[in-house]
């Protein structure tokens, strides 16, 4: 990359940073996130695009159905819409590496919890985290400065109550609940600290959206309301509230900020929710700022506000795990393998003269001071070609 290249990628990487305001997102997953029903509120999108909105920022997304064993396959369709919502990609016109993304989140079953996330489950033939694994590798290919996103939904109802009629009683919410918070949470954690595992440079975060609610339902005076009024059957699809509260917590942490207070909520949204609204906001917003991998890491935030992981150099690489902490280097090449990423590594002074032939042994490249007073490393690429890079200059 040569001096104006590096300028061109610093500017397109700042305004990148900045462009948190400005949300592309492409959802793989199911009826937890888009559920089609009489009314577009039962879709988080909505509710993420409304709240986008109040607090003048942009939204696009689109999305498709299906299992974390389809999108393994990468097929991927833009088949999700709701009016007023700007598309994020159409497929009839352009390609997926050609779309303009920059959010991808997908989710799996609310039901696979029973067996752990790294084993092959049943007769399907790999376990959710190859899938998972696949997945993200085709994202990256096609999308690599995404955030990627899982979407901790929330689980299935039938072993806590009975479908006919559908009206469970409160020590059965109640129960299912504490499932939510406990077993069903610890499985969606494994994952992401497997994916973690896996993809250390990449920024993949976890939205805890059944356990937050679940959390909030857990207290008064939510606890009073009946079942029915949030999810309308065992599998369980939500009704508008249940929404409204899975779109406000992705707002939160895909913004990385609280959502605007000024909104006005809709009559269709419970107004026990509605009348604590803005306590609401500060309940899921402590809840996911406290919510910290085993090194202290957040799991939502991206930039992790209000604590936990950082990045310094906002260069979307964690600084725990940054080979260049203090300058961006998104891709954390290190072409002499020692640990400090190129753009912040000074080359061994390793020079031979041989037969009158200057070669530099084992280095990067020639580090030479400009005309301007700034240092640049000179090296020959993969074709041969000869590249200036700036770095700093030896103190």
């Amino acid at each position: 990359m040569n001096r104006i290249g590096s300028l061109v990628f610093l500017l397109f990487f700042s305004l990148n940073v900045i462009a948190q305001s400005s949300i592309q997102s492409h959802m793989m997953g199911h009826s937890l996130m888009d559920h089609a029903s009489s009314t577009e509120q039962t879709k988080i999108a909505y509710w993420i695009h409304q709240l986008a909105l109040e607090a003048g920022h942009v939204y696009e997304s689109t999305g498709q159905f299906g299992s974390v064993w389809d999108f393994a396959n990468f097929d991927p369709q833009s088949n999700w819409g709701s009016p007023g919502i700007i598309g994020s990609w159409d497929a009839d016109v352009e390609t997926y590496q050609d779309a303009d993304l920059n959010n991808f989140m997908f989710t799996a079953f609310n039901y696979v919890q029973d067996l752990p996330p790294d084993e092959v489950y049943y007769t399907i033939g790999s376990s959710v985290l190859a899938a998972s694994e696949r997945l993200v590798d085709s994202v990256k290919l096609y999308q690599p400065t995404n955030d990627i996103f899982i979407y901790e939904n929330w689980p299935d109802m039938a072993a806590f109550t009975s479908e006919r009629p559908f009206n469970p009683t409160a020590a059965e919410y109640a129960n299912y609940n504490a499932y939510t918070n406990g077993d069903f949470h610890d499985w969606w954690i494994d994952l992401h600290d497997l994916m973690m595992s896996s993809y250390p440079s990449y920024n993949i975060r976890m939205i805890p959206v059944g356990p937050v609610i679940a959390e909030l339902m857990s207290t008064a005076p939510y606890n009073t309301i009946p079942v029915n009024q949030l999810y309308e059957d065992n599998a369980p699809h939500g009704r508008e509230t249940i929404y409204f509260l899975a779109g406000l917590a992705t707002y939160m942490a895909i913004y990385g900020e609280k959502a605007p207070v000024t909104y006005s909520i809709p009559n269709t949204v419970l107004s026990t929710i509605a009348n604590n609204y803005t306590t609401i906001i500060d309940d899921f917003w402590d809840y996911f700022v406290a919510f910290n991998d085993a090194n202290g890491n957040n799991r939502v935030f991206v930039n992790a506000p209000g604590g936990g992981a950082s990045d310094s150099d906002n260069d979307g690489v964690d600084d725990s795990v940054d080979n260049c902490p203090n300058t961006s280097n998104s891709d954390q090449a290190d072409y002499d393998t020692d640990g400090v990423g190129d753009l912040c590594d000074t080359p061994e002074n390793k020079v031979v003269i041989d037969q009158g032939v200057l070669f530099q042994n084992d280095a990067e490249g020639i580090l030479m001071k400009g005309r301007n007073g700034n240092c640049y490393l000179l090296y020959i690429d993969g074709s041969g070609q000869i590249v200036a890079e700036e770095r700093p200059c030896p103190e």
